[in-house]
Formats: structure tokens, C-alpha cells, sequence
């Protein structure tokens, strides 16, 4: 399996070298924006209750294109984080900013679940505290 895995690499180089680019870029990029992200939530986000969110039907055009943006970035790093569970890098905390960011029905609830992992909620207060601020608060 191992001699097949090799093969194929060797024979598509220019793959394995996007995918080293994509994972040193991926590294640094979640090593060097996240802690900032996860610094802005505020400590009581998780134990807030989060009603569904309302449509408006007088939406600007400004507002729409900055729900578009902010959506399309939540979903980039949702799809890196998903790379870096098996590419180095941080992928859990990536998906969690991720889901953060977009909008769809049940995230409120699906973000509570992933952060009351003990082991992420450990790294996630870790960052905070780097950056001297308050831990997570959960129910």
C-alpha cells in the first residue's frame, strides 16, 4: 500500500508540491490568525442563548455582499480545516472559526457541541489566555 502511495506521488510531483505549499501556508496562516479570532469571541458567547436568525426584506446591497464575504471565508476555513485533520495545522480550532462564521440553522448548537470537547476547549482557553483573556464560559 505504502510502495502504491509513493508511486502515485512520485509520478504526479507537482501534486505533492501544492499540497506542501497548501499545508506551510495552512500552518502559518492558523497559527498566525486564529488566536486573533478566537480572542474577539466574547467569554459568555457559548452560554448566550442564540435565537434563529431573522431574514430582513429590505437587505442593502451592502449588507448582502458582507454576508456573502463573511460566509464564503467561514466556508474556505471549514474546507481547510477539514485538510488539516490530516495536513498539519490547527483543523479543529479552523473548523470551529469556520462554522462560527457562516450561517446555517442548528450552528449555534453544533459549535456548542464541538467546544465542550475537553480537549479543544483546552486549546481554545489556552489562546485566550496568551492573549490575557477571559476563558470560555459553557453551560
Amino acid at each position: 500500500m505504502l510502495n502504491t502511495i509513493q508511486q502515485w506521488l512520485t509520478e504526479h510531483a507537482y501534486f505533492s508540491v501544492w499540497m506542501a505549499g497548501f499545508s506551510l501556508v495552512a500552518l502559518l496562516v492558523s497559527a498566525l490568525v486564529l488566536p486573533y479570532f478566537i480572542a474577539a469571541i466574547p467569554d459568555d458567547y457559548f452560554i448566550k442563548e442564540h435565537g434563529p436568525s431573522r431574514i430582513r426584506k429590505n437587505i442593502s446591497l451592502l449588507a448582502l455582499l458582507s454576508l456573502s464575504v463573511k460566509n464564503c471565508i467561514g466556508v474556505i476555513l471549514i474546507l481547510a480545516g477539514l485538510a488539516m485533520l490530516i495536513l498539519p495545522g490547527q483543523g479543529v480550532l479552523t473548523l470551529l472559526v469556520g462554522l462560527m462564521l457562516t450561517n446555517f440553522p442548528g450552528k449555534h448548537r453544533l459549535v456548542r457541541k464541538v467546544i465542550a470537547q475537553p480537549t479543544v476547549l483546552a486549546a481554545v482557553n489556552w489562546l485566550r489566555r496568551r492573549r490575557h483573556k477571559n476563558e470560555f464560559k459553557i453551560n
